[in-house]
């Protein structure tokens, strides 16, 4: 019996997508990019895009870049989650101000009892809590339960001077992210559903606000897009 030969589309026609990983690495636009990602997607979830972005470091070639500062909240102009509950640690005339900007619920000592005694369910993802600086010491017993995620943080935008509409927005709506040590920023930038124009809007966004941290010479290295269950393509 003759051994049976397997035959293979000549090298012109073969599909670059569902063979993209036994190609070099190489840089391909966003669209080719969307088009490798959704090859690998088997699944019926919704996988997240995440946006890794290498920067350069280096101000010399042997002095590194301080990168605690390369921080910032991004809005995405379509966004992938829905907005997120704000809760507003808050007394006085401040109630009245935190309602109008925006606050899901307003409140001091009644929504402390809440979370101490465990009947507000807390979720990392879905919510936010803000106040200001005056409230420091009332809401400091919280500091266990809430913990760094969800506790009210100067850093984070989540205890403020002031409380403005746009301090509200941030928590609602804002994507945080920040360079690790060596200068890699990771940051979920939509899902695999979306349409290339919308992927790249948002990516768009991303780097622009990456950019304002621009030292001298290049800063931005290498950009991949990935999926949750996809590899990782290098973009243009």
């Amino acid at each position: 019996m003759a051994a049976r030969t397997k035959q293979t589309k000549p090298a012109d026609q073969q599909d670059s997508v569902t063979f993209s990983s036994n190609l070099p690495r190489e840089e391909f636009d966003i669209e080719k990019a969307m088009r490798i990602l959704k090859a690998y997607s088997l699944s019926r979830i919704d996988e997240t895009l995440e946006l890794s972005i290498k920067l350069n470091i280096m101000e010399k070639k042997d002095k590194r870049r301080d990168v605690s500062s390369i921080r910032g909240t991004i809005y995405l102009p379509r966004n992938y989650f829905k907005d997120r509950t704000v809760i507003v640690f808050a007394e006085g005339r401040d109630v009245e101000t935190a309602k109008n900007c925006g606050a899901s619920e307003v409140g001091m000592d009644d929504i402390i009892e809440k979370i101490q005694n465990k009947s507000m369910k807390l979720h990392k993802k879905k919510m936010r809590f803000l106040t200001t600086k005056s409230y420091t010491k009332k809401i400091r017993s919280l500091q266990s339960i809430l913990r760094a995620k969800l506790m009210p943080n100067k850093r984070k935008g989540s205890m403020v001077d002031e409380l403005t509409p746009e301090s509200v927005n941030r928590l609602k709506k804002g994507i945080e992210y920040k360079a690790d040590k060596n200068g890699i920023i990771n940051v979920a930038i939509g899902r695999l559903s979306f349409p290339v124009n919308d992927v790249k809007q948002n990516i768009d966004n991303v780097l622009n606000n990456v950019m304002t941290h621009k030292g001298k010479g290049r800063f931005i290295m290498k950009k991949v897009l990935s999926s949750t269950r996809g590899p990782g393509v290098l973009l243009k």
